[in-house]
C-alpha cells in the first residue's frame, strides 16, 4: 500500500489506523479468485484531514474503487457516523456507479461486493468477446444476403427448405440423446429443440426471404454455441447457408465489410 504527501513535506504514516489497513488486506486476500498483489492500494489526505483510498485493479487500471473517507462523523435521528462516499468500478449493474455507506463495516463490505463485481466482470469476459464476435459474423452474413429476393417463398422453396431442417433437427436430437448423460436433461433440450424447430419452420411459411435468412442465421448461431451441437454444426453459419434455397440468391460477391 502506498501513502502518497507533497514534495518536501516531512514523512507521515497513513491517515488510516492500522487496523483498518490491515482489514483491508485481508478482504482484498480473501477468496480463491484474487491475490493481495493483485491490487493497487493508495491513500492520500487533504489539506482538510479527509481520507481517498483508491484500491486499483493492477492488471486492468479501468477497474477501481475510491473511498472519500471524512474525518468527521455526521448526525442525523439515528446518531452520527461516518459517510463514506464511493465509486467504483464495475458496480452491481452498471461498469461504473457511486454510492454511499457508514463506517468502516460499510466500507469493507462494500469492498467485498465490488471484488465480487470484478470476479464476475472477469469471469464473463471472454463469453462476452466470444459473443460479439459471433454477432459481427452474423450481422456481416446478413449484410452479404441484402440483395436476395425480398418475396415470400414459395411452396416448393418453403416445402424443401423445411424438410432440409427437418433433417438437422434429426441430427441434433440424436446426438443430444447419445452425448447426454443425464435422460432427464437430454429429454429437456430436445424438448426445447422442438419447440424451437417449430417456430423456425412456422416462420419459413410467414416471413419473407429475407426474413427467413435472418432467423435461420440467428438460430444456427446460438445452436452452434451450445457445445453439445458443435458435432453436428461444425461451423454453423456454413450449415446454415447449405440449407437456403438456391433460387432466393445467394451472397454478394463483396459483401459488406
Amino acid at each position: 500500500m502506498l501513502f502518497r504527501q507533497r514534495h518536501n513535506e516531512p514523512a507521515r504514516t497513513p491517515p488510516m489506523r492500522h487496523q483498518l489497513i490491515n482489514e483491508i488486506s485481508e478482504v482484498l486476500s480473501r477468496g480463491s479468485y484474487f491475490d493481495r498483489g493483485d491490487f493497487k492500494t493508495t491513500f492520500e489526505q487533504s489539506v482538510f484531514g479527509d481520507s481517498k483510498l483508491t484500491i486499483e485493479y493492477a492488471h486492468e487500471s479501468k477497474f477501481r474503487l475510491t473511498a472519500n473517507i471524512p474525518n468527521k462523523k455526521i448526525s442525523n435521528n439515528d446518531g452520527s457516523f461516518f459517510r463514506i462516499d464511493l465509486d467504483m468500478s464495475p458496480g452491481e449493474i452498471n461498469i461504473s456507479e457511486s454510492m454511499s455507506v457508514a463506517n468502516k463495516d460499510g466500507l469493507l463490505s462494500a469492498i467485498s461486493s465490488w471484488l465480487n463485481h470484478l470476479e464476475g466482470e472477469l469471469r464473463a469476459a471472454p463469453a462476452a468477446r466470444a459473443a460479439r464476435k459471433q454477432e459481427q459474423e452474423l450481422q456481416n452474413i446478413l449484410e452479404s444476403y441484402a440483395n436476395i429476393t425480398d418475396d415470400y417463398l414459395s411452396i416448393e422453396q418453403a416445402d424443401a427448405l423445411k424438410s432440409r431442417l427437418d433433417a438437422v433437427e434429426t441430427s441434433l436430437k440424436e446426438n443430444i440423446a447419445t452425448s447426454t448423460k443425464d435422460k432427464s436433461e437430454a429429454k429437456d433440450q430436445i424438448d426445447k429443440l422442438t419447440r424451437e424447430f417449430s417456430a423456425l419452420k412456422a416462420q419459413v411459411d410467414s416471413l419473407k426471404a429475407k426474413g427467413v435468412v435472418a432467423a435461420i442465421f440467428v438460430r444456427f448461431a446460438r445452436w452452434a454455441s451450445n457445445p453439445v451441437n458443435r458435432k453436428v454444426l461444425k461451423g454453423g453459419f456454413e450449415v446454415a447457408r447449405t440449407l437456403l434455397p438456391d433460387s432466393i440468391g445467394g451472397p454478394n460477391e463483396n459483401p459488406p465489410k
